[in-house]
């Protein structure tokens, strides 16, 4: 389902959990933006595989920045 408004009729007693959903949706809840998702393709994966790396160890916290770092750069 996107995060937006619905303005149709749900049937609460058919529906009551979709129906709660609409209500929250439509109470001027607005949708939370992930980090990545205003970045390029290439640098998103980048950027999970620099996570990924330091959780596992591969990548110290700095190396893991300056390699998304330098992926940003070749895309400048």
């Amino acid at each position: 389902m996107p995060c937006s408004s619905y303005s149709g009729t749900i049937d609460a007693t058919q529906h009551p959990v979709l129906a709660t959903m609409i209500t929250a949706l439509n109470d001027d809840w607005q949708a939370v933006t992930e980090p990545f998702n205003s970045l390029t393709t290439n640098v998103a994966y980048g950027f999970f595989d620099a996570t990924q790396g330091v959780i596992t160890g591969v990548y110290s916290p700095e190396e893991a920045a300056a390699y998304v770092e330098g992926l940003q750069a070749l895309e400048r």
